[in-house]
């Protein structure tokens, strides 16, 4: 959810204007937030997606390490390239 909210600039479930019991119950649907449909970066949407399976469908965060959203760039760790966007440490 994390990961989500710092791309779409917006809180997910922004769409139940605070409502907890709403949230809780999408949630609960395995219902994502609307957010998620307003990324346009493929990967990016792809790397939240599986995030945000059942845990016993979710990737472990090793594997999700080698998402391609998570694309290493350099040698080091100083640059880690977020599907478009590249953030310098």
């Amino acid at each position: 959810m994390c990961v989500l909210e710092m791309i779409a600039r917006e809180e997910p479930y922004l769409e139940c204007k605070g409502s907890l019991s709403e949230i809780e119950t999408l949630v609960n649907a395995k219902v994502h937030p609307l957010a998620l449909k307003r990324i346009g970066n493929r990967t990016a949407r792809e790397f939240i997606s599986l995030c945000l399976l059942p845990a016993d469908e979710r990737l472990t965060a090793a594997e999700l390490l080698n998402h391609s959203f998570l694309e290493i760039v350099g040698a080091d760790d100083d640059e880690v390239k977020l599907g478009m966007i590249s953030i310098n440490c």
